[in-house]
């Protein structure tokens, strides 16, 4: 975590600095930058995997589940990262059209659990 934050500071300070001279350059280091830290980020999901898999196995979650929840997870942080990328070119409106397209993501992603949800609240009926 060290190593990403301080990637990000001296990243940030070099965008600020090229942003002076040539504000195009600027934009695209910050895309670099960005692109680099989401790297190191998908890195560690390995780890994540490996920890969702570990416990579904514990408390008996079918893997289907396990992977609608992974699935939801990383639609989440993408959505995130490229909306935040979009404000910092000033595209307020792509931002939140990207963001709303990721929430319509996750619903539709999440209609198995929320179709068995229903199913097993019928049956409790």
């Amino acid at each position: 975590m060290v190593k990403i934050t301080v990637l990000a500071i001296i990243g940030s300070f070099l965008v600020m600095e090229v942003k002076h001279l040539k504000p195009e350059y600027g934009q695209l280091l910050l895309i670099a930058v960005g692109l680099f830290l989401l790297y190191m980020a998908v890195s560690q999901l390995e780890r994540i995997v490996a920890f969702y898999q570990e416990l579904s196995g514990l408390i008996s979650l079918q893997k289907t589940y396990v992977a609608i929840l992974l699935k939801m997870i990383g639609i989440a942080y993408l959505c995130e990262f490229a909306a935040n990328l979009c404000k910092d070119a000033g595209c307020q409106t792509i931002a939140g059209q990207v963001e709303m397209i990721g929430k319509l993501s996750i619903l539709l992603v999440s209609t198995p659990v929320i179709t068995a949800l229903a199913d097993t609240m019928m049956k409790l009926l």
